[in-house]
């Protein structure tokens, strides 16, 4: 109980120092907490090496009326941003960043790019 109240305590200030940061930067900010495990992922986006290496989280689709939202670290180079940008604008889209706590993001990417599970298999003990 001790350590779960202390992981809630590290995230809530991880959470508000990124919002903080959302507001220097000039970004929105996005609380993934209640959503990052449950929202449903959006495929053939970006492809997770993509992903992991620019630190850009699809988070909804946008369409001819509406903005595609990606959400972003304070690890996202500026360049990668500029760049996607560009990209969907020569195709008449528009783009919304959102400022995501660093935790926030290792939960989505996860689902989306999941960790290998390291099995032992066939382990010996050696005895003397």
């Amino acid at each position: 109980m001790y350590e779960n109240s202390k992981v809630q305590e590290r995230r809530e200030r991880e959470e508000q120092a990124t919002e903080q940061r959302a507001r220097i930067v000039g970004l929105r900010y996005f609380d993934t907490r209640g959503v990052d495990e449950t929202a449903e992922l959006i495929p053939n986006v970006l492809e997770p090496k993509e992903m992991r290496a620019s630190h850009i989280i699809p988070l909804q689709v946008g369409s001819d009326s509406t903005s595609y939202i990606f959400g972003v670290t304070s690890v996202t180079p500026q360049s990668e941003m500029n760049d996607l940008s560009q990209i969907y604008r020569d195709n008449g889209k528009i783009i919304v960043y959102y400022l995501i706590s660093e935790s926030g993001y290792r939960t989505l990417i996860d689902r989306y790019d999941p960790p290998r599970k390291t099995l032992y298999d066939d382990i010996i003990i050696a005895t003397e």
